[in-house]
Order: C-alpha cells, then sequence, then structure tokens
C-alpha cells in the first residue's frame, strides 16, 4: 500500500508543479504581451515627442541667433552710450572751467560795480547839468555818456 500510494503522490507533486510552471508560463507571455504592446505605444508616443522636441530645439535655435544679433547691437548701443559719455564728462569740465573762471571775473567786477553805483547816488541835478553845460566834453566825459545812455533793454542784451 505504502508502494501504491508513492507513485500516485509523486505524480500529483509533480502535476502539479508542472501546473505551477504552466500558469507562471501562462502569466509570463501574457505579460510578455502586455509589456510590447505598451512598448509599442511608447515607441508612438516617443515619436511624437521627438518631433515635438525638434520643431522646440529649432525654435530654440532661431532664438538664440536672435538674441545673439540683438546682443551684438546692445554691445554697439553700449560703446555709442560710453563714448557719449566720455565727451559729455569732458564737456562738463570745460564748462565748470569756464563757469569757474567767469565767476572769478564777476568777482573782481563786482567791487567796481558797487563803486560805480555808490558814485551815480552820490550824482544830482547840478552835476548833469554841469556836464550838459560843455560845448565839446573830454572824450572819456563823451564816452562814459555813451554808456549811461544805452537803453537798459539793450545793456539785457549785452549781457
Amino acid at each position: 500500500m505504502i508502494s501504491d500510494c508513492l507513485p500516485h503522490q509523486v505524480l500529483g507533486e509533480k502535476r502539479k508543479a508542472v501546473g505551477d510552471q504552466a500558469f507562471k508560463l501562462k502569466n509570463g507571455l501574457q505579460k510578455l504581451s502586455d509589456t510590447a504592446i505598451q512598448v509599442g505605444e511608447m515607441s508612438v508616443e516617443l515619436e511624437k515627442k521627438k518631433k515635438v522636441v525638434a520643431i522646440a530645439q529649432t525654435e530654440t535655435e532661431e532664438l538664440l541667433v536672435v538674441i545673439v544679433q540683438e546682443n551684438h547691437v546692445v554691445a554697439e548701443e553700449q560703446k555709442k552710450v560710453n563714448t557719449e559719455k566720455e565727451k559729455i564728462g569732458k564737456d562738463e569740465v570745460e564748462t565748470r572751467k569756464i563757469a569757474d573762471d567767469a565767476q572769478a571775473d564777476l568777482d573782481k567786477a563786482m567791487p567796481a560795480l558797487e563803486a560805480a553805483t555808490k558814485a551815480l547816488e552820490g550824482l544830482n541835478k547840478k552835476d548833469i547839468s554841469e556836464v550838459k553845460a560843455y560845448a565839446k566834453p573830454h572824450k572819456l566825459v563823451e564816452k562814459t555818456l555813451e554808456a549811461v545812455m544805452v537803453p537798459p533793454d539793450c545793456r539785457l542784451i549785452a549781457a
């Protein structure tokens, strides 16, 4: 009896093992089939994305060319701006020197102007009548009166 059980038992075990292996093989083949389908779908999607990437890369290269050109234009403009800035700086120095010279001349002339103003305030009608009475005044008196005779508007223009 024991001997009869043993071959049946071994046969059952072997059938079970073969059945398990067949099930595993069937599942493995199914997974391979599903994976092949997914790989096919992914390949189609990959080709679409490759086209999109190629278009984007072309657009990027075109934009890069535009950016490089614009950078050249900006560099040229920057050179012009720097040149103009240097010129303006030199002009500013020259203008400041002229202004300083003018201020120094004005500072020298102001005391004479103030003295002349005080002298004019000291004149009265008698002094003016005396100058009018001259038939032929001295050249310096004549020149002074010519300066005084200039209308106020003309003095502003001459200044």
